[in-house]
């Protein structure tokens, strides 16, 4: 990593091994996300250049921007929330989404939490997870 550059270019130019392999699932969300600073406000330029929010999923599925991150999760919608609780569970058990990622274990939890919910409401989720 060069601390000089933006963390978007940076990450653009990842080893496929190991790096993107594993980041892949997650890069394309925070690539439509990056016209957001870290405070939430809304900008143009990345400290050197234009801001690309450009990116693509895992299936192929090419985006650019939040408007079409959100059509893409609107596609995926329970893909998207079981990775969410799946999260969240991780958070709850280990204080970090960094410090493990989550198990195989942990996602099998998040589907069938997910299953025996009544909606699919966020608030619902969060109870769920807070009353493991």
């Amino acid at each position: 990593m060069q601390p000089e550059l933006p963390i978007t270019p940076q990450t653009r130019t990842l080893a496929v091994e190991p790096c993107v392999n594993c980041h892949r699932n997650f890069f394309p969300i925070g690539y439509a996300l990056e016209k957001f600073d870290p405070i939430g406000r809304w900008r143009t330029d990345d400290q050197m250049r234009p801001v690309d929010t450009s990116g693509t999923f895992v299936d192929g599925t090419p985006m650019n921007g939040v408007v079409e991150l959100r059509r893409v999760l609107l596609q995926h919608p329970e893909a998207f929330r079981t990775t969410v609780t799946e999260q969240l569970l991780v958070y709850a058990s280990t204080g970090s989404v960094a410090a493990s990622g989550g198990t195989a274990d942990t996602l099998v939890h998040a589907r069938a939490m997910r299953r025996r919910l009544p909606q699919p409401r966020w608030s619902a989720i969060v109870a769920a997870v807070a009353q493991r």
